[in-house]
């Protein structure tokens, strides 16, 4: 099964980033920097720009940031299609 990013808007990967825990610490024109600490008190930042619709490229780059930190299984639901 081949998992292929879904058409997201910026605006919806804050909410999904503050159901994990992020909070948004930035605003800067289009761009929403978020954080993260872990229970390893590490720092987690991530840009958001606020598009529309944002690039598949930009999109996968914030996942596979993300999947660092949280597992790819619980991603799935939120970012792919299937």
């Amino acid at each position: 099964m081949s998992r292929k990013l879904r058409f997201i808007s910026g605006k919806e990967v804050v909410k999904i980033l503050e159901r994990y825990g992020f909070v948004i610490t930035r605003t800067v024109g289009s761009h929403v920097r978020m954080t993260l600490q872990t229970m390893h008190e590490e720092t987690v930042n991530v840009t958001v720009p606020l598009h529309s619709e944002l690039k598949r490229g930009t999109l996968r780059g914030i996942v596979s940031e993300l999947e660092k930190y949280i597992p790819s299984e619980n991603l799935d639901a939120d970012f792919y299609t299937g």
